[in-house]
């Protein structure tokens, strides 16, 4: 009898493997995409039915999200002639990147759908690789304090397109938004961001918009940072930055003198006139004597 249950179980697990679903009593679930062939900034179509004796709500897409953004649009349900009650759900996929991905199995009112295979290209016209790219993204943790400069490089697929993008939401970091850098060919988009906290921070990237002829919405994938917390003994006043010191002497008419510049790559420009003032008094010279140059 043992035995017998055994290889019961293995058959159960096997057909499980090879058919479409695995269906606990009355249930099914089914993952359907309108395509399994997407270009970024396009999104992709998919319904997520499900019949049984009970509506089971939405299912939980979670799992989706490091590789896509999920938009939910509409469920709704129906009664079926033999006596089941039907699901549909339908979100739209944007793919954050390019490559093969994969809408991985879902369960929902104890049936399990299976995974499905998805091909990711590249936005290209004529040559040009529309897909924005991370700039400036550490490799190495950074100081708590400190501030970096990370960007969004948007090649323009036709010169006369527009660029647009929502206001960032980067938790744990001060953030600014800089002036983009815009040619003929592309836009960059940047922000200055202060760590406030420690630990591995990830980011969602900010919707980007690219239309003219076309329209493209794009959702880049998640970044991590990691921040290293400041040694114990440094106030979590003072701030943190990369300082460079240079000093040479200049001869300005006929009267020769030093000229000493400091430069940091990662303070804001409100910190740096806190600097300013400082290293004033400490020198005993005029404030109007530091020339700041940003």
């Amino acid at each position: 009898m043992v035995k017998f249950f055994f290889n019961l179980s293995l058959l159960l697990l096997l057909l499980s493997m090879i058919s479409p679903c695995y269906s606990a009593s009355n249930s099914n679930f089914k993952i359907i995409p309108s395509k399994t062939t997407i270009e970024m900034g396009k999104f992709l179509s998919v319904k997520l039915v499900y019949t049984g004796d009970e509506l089971p709500g939405k299912a939980n897409l979670q799992g989706w999200y490091r590789e896509f953004f999920v938009n939910h649009q509409s469920i709704d349900d129906e009664n079926l002639t033999n006596g089941l009650l039907k699901q549909t759900e339908i979100v739209h996929l944007y793919p954050r990147r390019s490559g093969n991905l994969v809408l991985h199995a879902l369960a929902l009112g104890g049936a399990i759908a299976r995974p499905i295979s998805i091909k990711v290209t590249d936005a290209i016209r004529k040559g040009i690789n529309g897909t924005p790219i991370w700039q400036g993204v550490p490799d190495k943790p950074i100081w708590q304090g400190e501030t970096i400069q990370i960007s969004i490089v948007q090649k323009l697929l036709q010169t006369s397109n527009q660029v647009t993008v929502e206001k960032v939401n980067f938790p744990s970091f001060v953030v600014k938004s800089l002036a983009q850098e815009k040619t003929p060919d592309e836009v960059k988009i940047r922000w200055l961001l202060t760590a406030q906290k420690s630990g591995f921070i990830s980011l969602e990237p900010p919707k980007i918009i690219q239309r003219g002829r076309g329209r493209w919405r794009f959702h880049l994938p998640y970044i991590t940072i990691n921040v290293k917390p400041l040694p114990s003994y440094i106030p979590p006043t003072v701030p943190v930055g990369h300082l460079s010191l240079s000093a040479y002497l200049d001869d300005k008419n006929n009267r020769p003198f030093w000229l000493v510049e400091i430069k940091n790559s990662s303070l804001l420009m409100e910190e740096v006139y806190g600097i300013r003032t400082q290293i004033a008094k400490k020198m005993g010279v005029l404030l109007a004597d530091i020339q700041l140059s940003k």
